[in-house]
């Protein structure tokens, strides 16, 4: 059975104000529109207060949707609004969240992305997410998706955008098989920001392993030049195999 996966990228710390939450959403919203056509026509997912909106030519109802939308009432900032909600310089714990898709419903062929980041809390991930379709999905006539080199390019920039701590492409399906507890790690694309995992290049043990440097600190490791939807046992134990030399080295 074929699986749905995820780009994920992942950090502790920098906290953002609003206002800098939403140039940044802005930024990369912008690079995605560069990298493909399926990221020129997204829209704002809804919530309890209000439907789906799309996205205006050049972003221009955006400012208006995170404003209203990406905090809430329900945590506390440095400064907000008389009702609770954040302000342009707000800061929150929980940061600020947001998410677009490409289309209405997985029916017709949905991208997700989401982005929950500019969190004050040092316990807690920002995260960045990106899920596309299974590869056999009728309604998705986009094949380059699901080519190494596209995504694997496309992982990149989103890392040298974000500069997560961590990172990974993975399908939920793949990461149950591969991990039972924390640290959650297991995908067949990881990155990791600390500049001592290229001294995995040497350990024996990775030596189906590729292992190379990205934006200049840290390393991508990578066992198979395809993208894995099916959870076969070598791609398990690989990943598996990964997932171990990281703890030992204490890379996670």
């Amino acid at each position: 059975m074929m699986d749905e996966y995820v780009i994920g990228l992942y950090w502790k710390g920098n906290p953002l104000t609003l206002r800098e939450y939403a140039d940044k959403v802005r930024e990369f919203l912008h690079f995605l529109e560069q990298t493909h056509p399926v990221f020129e026509a997204m829209e704002w997912v809804g919530d309890e207060k209000e439907p789906v909106v799309k996205l205006m030519p050049k972003l221009s109802n955006l400012d208006k949707l995170i404003y209203k939308h990406a905090g809430g009432s329900d945590q506390v900032y440095n400064v907000a609004n008389p009702d609770g909600t954040p302000v342009w310089a707000s800061v929150g714990w929980r940061g600020f969240n947001m998410n677009f898709v490409n289309c209405g419903s997985e029916e017709d062929g949905m991208v997700a992305v989401n982005i929950h980041a500019g969190k004050s809390s040092e316990q807690v991930y920002n995260t960045v997410t990106i899920q596309f379709p299974t590869p056999d999905h009728l309604n998705f006539p986009h094949p380059e998706f699901y080519i190494f080199g596209f995504i694997r390019d496309l992982f990149i920039e989103a890392i040298k955008f974000w500069q997560p701590e961590k990172a990974r492409i993975f399908s939920f399906d793949f990461a149950e098989e591969v991990e039972d507890a924390k640290p959650y790690i297991g995908g067949w694309l990881v990155y990791l920001a600390d500049p001592r995992v290229l001294e995995l290049r040497s350990d024996p043990a990775l030596a189906d392993f590729r292992v190379e440097p990205v934006a200049g600190k840290g390393g991508l490791l990578s066992f198979k030049d395809e993208i894995v939807f099916v959870n076969d046992a070598e791609h398990v134990e690989k990943a598996q195999r990964l997932r171990g030399k990281l703890i030992e080295h204490k890379l996670v």
